[in-house]
């Protein structure tokens, strides 16, 4: 039964539906379909706001502190509050911090592609999960609304490619 039940979510996973249990922030599940993505506004107004102030040169650190100061909820806690429910996790704080930041303008959802099968149960029998390689994701383009432009997308890419560069040069010239 566990085989068959992972190959109608592959199967289901790479005709571009969605398969997760929580949509990626900035979007929400269709109420018509649950395996079709739909636009949050509100909260696709922050992505658009991350994407466009780290492309203009903001690090994510920087981004994140400018959340926090501004009181803007975490996207963990904007879930829970679109819920309606208290998240169980009550005792963690609602604070953004550079990796969310960093995690959000690396997922391709955005550009209106599925990622999916990133992660694997090992067994029915734990709740343990590996990490899948990269080339073996389950990706369909264009399967949603995006919430960020291509162009937008490949500088934030770009940016993440040559900043390591750029910081070892700068330690090493003293700039």
């Amino acid at each position: 039964v566990s085989k068959k039940v992972r190959q109608v979510k592959k199967s289901s996973a790479r005709q571009g539906k969605f398969m997760g249990s929580q949509a990626p922030y900035g979007y929400m599940k269709s109420p018509q379909n649950k395996h079709q993505l739909i636009i949050d506004e509100p909260a696709a107004a922050i992505i658009q706001r991350i994407f466009s102030e780290y492309a203009g040169g903001e690090s994510a650190r920087r981004i994140a502190e400018k959340f926090n100061e501004e009181g803007l909820d975490s996207p963990r806690f904007y879930h829970y509050t679109q819920l309606g429910r208290v998240n169980p996790l009550s005792k963690e704080k609602n604070y953004w911090n550079s990796t969310t930041v960093n995690q959000l303008m690396k997922n391709q959802v955005y550009i209106g592609h599925m990622v999916q099968g990133k992660r694997q149960v090992v067994s029915f029998k734990t709740k343990r999960r590996s990490s899948i390689d990269p080339e073996d994701w389950i990706i369909v383009e264009n399967t949603h609304e995006p919430i960020i432009s291509r162009d937008i997308w490949d500088r934030v890419q770009k940016r993440f490619t040559t900043r390591g560069h750029h910081e070892q040069r700068v330690r090493r010239t003293g700039e």
